[in-house]
């Protein structure tokens, strides 16, 4: 019984605002004989009479490019050690984590991510490649510090006007488990030597 219902709003910048409907929303799911799973939501009724039939499994992979451009590249572009640093971070950040959640990096097949993050990293160039690399473990320890103390998402993601869509992401499970699976294979994939 704490469903959030959230609006997201993007301008024409991709800057987001979030207005939070409810959060006391609760829903039953119940996986029925035949195979269809069924969504009760109590506070609107949102789901009346909506089943889900399984399709089996989903093989989606995000194309290296979009690696690149939508992860390797906005972690690069961050300004190092310059006046507007912080608020670039804390907007880099919440791409990134928007990106791990939106390609549901939790759910694809790991060794197909790898090949994929290496392809995305190959086509950088030397200097991308450096600043991804200055920055990264500094976006990875703004998102941890906000993981570990939610109330800390206003003080830090504010300013970038980033704070409402990062608190969301960071309240949901999916979107957390992307951004951990995405972080831990950039990690391990072999070209970061952060």
């Amino acid at each position: 019984e704490k469903g959030v219902k959230s609006n997201i709003v993007f301008d024409e910048n991709d800057d987001a605002t979030v207005e939070i409907v409810f959060t006391d929303g609760s829903t039953a799911l119940i996986l029925n004989e035949d195979g269809t799973l069924t969504w009760n939501e109590f506070k609107e009724d949102a789901g009346k009479d909506m089943a889900f039939e399984s399709l089996g499994t989903i093989d989606f992979m995000p194309p290296a490019e979009a690696v690149a451009n939508d992860y390797f590249r906005v972690i690069a572009a961050v300004p190092h050690e310059t006046a507007g640093a912080a608020i670039q971070m804390a907007k880099a950040a919440c791409e990134v984590v928007r990106f791990a959640n939106n390609c549901q990096i939790e759910y694809v097949d790991r060794e197909g991510f790898r090949a994929a993050l290496l392809e995305a990293w190959e086509g950088l160039t030397e200097e991308e490649q450096t600043a991804f690399d200055a920055n990264f473990m500094d976006i990875v320890a703004l998102i941890d510090a906000s993981l570990e103390n939610p109330d800390t998402i206003e003080a830090g993601f504010a300013d970038a006007g980033v704070a409402d869509e990062m608190a969301v992401l960071l309240g949901e499970a999916p979107a957390v488990d992307s951004w951990k699976a995405l972080s831990s294979l950039t990690l391990t994939m072999g070209n970061s030597e952060q």
